[in-house]
This record gives structure tokens, C-alpha cells and sequence, in this order.
């Protein structure tokens, strides 16, 4: 793949990445270093890339691995204060998908946002479909119950 079209494709997904990181990191400025790191290393890496895999999900992929290096990187103090609850009841319901652990998060903002279906999902996360959809009705238990 070339620079160019290289360029084009990721410019066509960077909101799409900066959505799904906003889902594990919640801090614009935590994000924009996310996705701006994923952009140069899926660069610096492009040939491993290979030709049957999808370049989304490829990018996907490499965008969640840089948001947990940004999470294992970070002072406890910071994770403190992004867990503190927004008076606005309009938030209630992604407050509560914020609480999940990232196992379910991610697999819940990949389908129900991003509207990837859930062989997309496993494709991206590289886990079996029937661990993607048992992720997702997890996560739509735990909903229910936070959100009651």
C-alpha cells in the first residue's frame, strides 16, 4: 500500500477511531495521542499487513492496543477522576457503559455505535463469535441492571 492510499483510508476511519478510543479512554486528549500513535505505527508497520486482512479492523486492532498502552501508563489518580458521575441524566446510560470492564465496553461501542456486525467484532478483537455475542449479552445484562 501506498503513502496516498494510506492516507485516504485512514482519514476515512479517524472518527470512527476516535469514537471507539473515547470508549476506553474517555480524555479527548488521551484519545487524539491514541489515534495519532496508531496512525504511525500502523505506518511504520504496514507490511505486516497482510493482503486477506481487512485494513479496518487491522487499524482497529492497533488503535485498542494503544489505548491500553495509555491505560497502563497512567497515574491512578487520573482513573479516579474520570470514574466520578456527570450530574446530567442524559449521560445515565453511558456512564454506565463506562463502568463495564473493557471486555464488554469495547465489543458494546463496536456493535451498537460503530455498527460492526458481531463477525466484524470477533474479527477485530480476534476472539470466537460465540465469545462476542456472549460479551454482548453480558454487557446488556449489566446494563439492564445499572440502569434500573
Amino acid at each position: 500500500m501506498n503513502e496516498n492510499t494510506f492516507i485516504q483510508r485512514v482519514e476515512t476511519m479517524t472518527n470512527r477511531l476516535y469514537r471507539i478510543c473515547r470508549t476506553i479512554l474517555r480524555s479527548d486528549a488521551d484519545c487524539q495521542d491514541a489515534v495519532q500513535n496508531a496512525v504511525f505505527n500502523a505506518w511504520r508497520y504496514i507490511h505486516t499487513l497482510r493482503e486477506n486482512e481487512s485494513f479496518e479492523g487491522w487499524m482497529i486492532r492497533i488503535t485498542i492496543n494503544e489505548c491500553k498502552k495509555l491505560i497502563r501508563k497512567r497515574p491512578i489518580a487520573d482513573e479516579l477522576h474520570e470514574n466520578l458521575v456527570s450530574d446530567r441524566p442524559e449521560d445515565a446510560l453511558w456512564e454506565i457503559i463506562h463502568t463495564l470492564d473493557e471486555k464488554y465496553r469495547i465489543p458494546v461501542e463496536l456493535h451498537y455505535v460503530e455498527n460492526y456486525s458481531v463477525r466484524q467484532i470477533a474479527h477485530i478483537l480476534r476472539l470466537p463469535e460465540g465469545t462476542v455475542k456472549r460479551r454482548l449479552h453480558t454487557a446488556r445484562n449489566l446494563i439492564k441492571q445499572g440502569y434500573i
